[in-house]
C-alpha cells in the first residue's frame, strides 16, 4: 500500500527504506512526498510577526480602551518592564483534570508564580467591575505540544500557560496586576470565530435534583 501512495505522487524511496520501523519509514516517506521541513521553517520566519509586531498589531486593533497613557505604551512597545498584561485566549485541562490552566500572549510587564493578579473577563468595563476577580499565579509554563516546561518568569513577548486563574475565566480574559490603579484598565476585544456549529444536541439529567451538578460541571 505504501508504495501504491508513492507511485500516486510520483515519488520513489530506496528499497531498503522499506525495511525501517515505523516511525523512520513514515518520516522517510513524508520527507519524500512533502519535501523537508526547511520549508516550513522558512514559512515561519517570513509570515508569522515578531513578538514585538504581533504585540503591537493587537494592542492597537485589540484594545477596547484609550490608545494613550502609559498601559497602553506598555502594550504597543512590548515592555517587560511596564504594567503586567496578559491576553488569555484558551482553556487547557490540568494533567489531573481538577482544573484549567490558561495560555495566554504577555502583552506588557512579567508574570511570576505567586503574583496576585485581577483577571478581567469579556464584559468587565470601569464603570461595571463585576465581571472581575483577584486570583493569585500559583504556577508559569511554557507550553510544547504535550510538555509543559515550568519557567520563573514569562516576559512580554512570551506565550505562557498560566495556573491558578481558570476560576472565572469563560472563554477569554484580560489579566493585570492586582495593584496597578494608575490608570482605567479596559479589557482587550475577545476572540470571534465565524464559525457555525454542525450539531447541536440538547442533555438533561436523569434526576432533576442533579442538574445544578450538571450545569456547575458544563
Amino acid at each position: 500500500k505504501i508504495q501504491e501512495v508513492l507511485d500516486e505522487f510520483g515519488v520513489h524511496v530506496k528499497p531498503s527504506t522499506f525495511s525501517l520501523d515505523v516511525k523512520p519509514l513514515l518520516k522517510e516517506v513524508c520527507c519524500a512526498i512533502f519535501g523537508g521541513a526547511g520549508g516550513i521553517v522558512t514559512m515561519l520566519c517570513k509570515f508569522v510577526p515578531t513578538s514585538l509586531e504581533g504585540t503591537r498589531r493587537k494592542a492597537l486593533n485589540h484594545y477596547t480602551g484609550p490608545q494613550e497613557g502609559r498601559l497602553f505604551q506598555s502594550m504597543k512597545d512590548c515592555s517587560a518592564r511596564g504594567p503586567l498584561v496578559v491576553n488569555i485566549c484558551k482553556l487547557f485541562p490540568s494533567d489531573d483534570c481538577s482544573g484549567f490552566d490558561a495560555l495566554g500572549r504577555v502583552l506588557s510587564g512579567t508574570v511570576r508564580p505567586g503574583e496576585r493578579v485581577r483577571v478581567l473577563g469579556e464584559n468587565y468595563s470601569p464603570d461595571d467591575e463585576e465581571d472581575s476577580t483577584v486570583a493569585s499565579v500559583s504556577s508559569v509554563w511554557i507550553f510544547q505540544g504535550r510538555y509543559r516546561i515550568p519557567i520563573s518568569l514569562g516576559k512580554a513577548g512570551n506565550w505562557v500557560l498560566l495556573g491558578g486563574v481558570d476560576s472565572s475565566i469563560v472563554k477569554t480574559a484580560t489579566v493585570v496586576h492586582e495593584s496597578f490603579v494608575e490608570e482605567d484598565i479596559h479589557v482587550l476585544e475577545p476572540l470571534r470565530f465565524r464559525t457555525l456549529p454542525v450539531m447541536r444536541t440538547a442533555t438533561e439529567p436523569l434526576n432533576p435534583q442533579d442538574l445544578p451538578k450538571m450545569v456547575e460541571g458544563l
